[in-house]
């Protein structure tokens, strides 16, 4: 078995919410269940983000994963730009507030490593952002 790349709904429909209203926070979510064992290295791509978007904060939810795996949630570019190894062996979440601004549009993924990703595991996803510059006198 080889390290695979595989989609949600949201990323496969390529669905962009109306996203040019003046400070209003927005949070794409999504849920994958896995439908069969996924080597280490595989990627799930789990909701799209348009350019210009502030990313301030992102949740991650998982179910116990199994000794070993941990996961990087990041994009195309940087694998890890949001989380780094998130040791993912045990059911659990995690957050991080940042300000990051996209300047092109991406996939927000999940990399599986250390080990396959289990058969009925359930990953989660939630991204909480707002559009960069879309109130005037707004401080960065």
């Amino acid at each position: 078995m080889a390290a695979v790349t595989d989609s949600t709904d949201a990323v496969k429909n390529s669905l962009m919410i109306d996203q040019r209203k003046a400070g209003v926070v927005y949070c794409r979510s999504a849920k994958y269940v896995n439908d069969g064992a996924k080597d280490a290295n595989s990627i799930i791509k789990m909701v799209p983000l348009p350019s210009g978007a502030r990313v301030i904060k992102v949740d991650y939810i998982t179910s116990a994963l199994d000794t070993g795996v941990t996961v990087d949630i990041g994009d195309d570019t940087t694998i890890d730009k949001y989380f780094d190894g998130a040791d993912c062996a045990a059911a659990g979440s995690a957050s991080a507030i940042m300000d990051l601004e996209l300047t092109a549009d991406e996939d927000v993924q999940m990399k599986i490593l250390g080990a396959a990703l289990p058969d009925e595991a359930v990953l989660s996803l939630h991204v909480w952002y707002k559009m960069a510059d879309s109130i005037v006198d707004e401080e960065a």
